[in-house]
């Protein structure tokens, strides 16, 4: 599980649907760790890179 760092910075695009549970979002990621890598729990960090992703709506069920 990984967690991003308050103010880290997103396409605005990334914002506003990773603000809700209503959106999914795909794509190429780069993640910096700032935290080891833990069994069980969150690592935090920050995006290096975000690139090719697409935002699709949930599907409910």
């Amino acid at each position: 599980m990984l967690g991003l760092r308050d103010g880290t910075e997103l396409p605005v695009a990334l914002q506003k649907s990773l603000s809700d549970f209503d959106h999914e979002v795909v794509g190429d990621f780069q993640f910096c760790p700032f935290t080891p890598h833990k069994a069980g729990v969150m690592q935090a960090g920050c995006l290096a890179k975000v690139s090719n992703y697409q935002i699709k709506e949930r599907e409910q069920h």
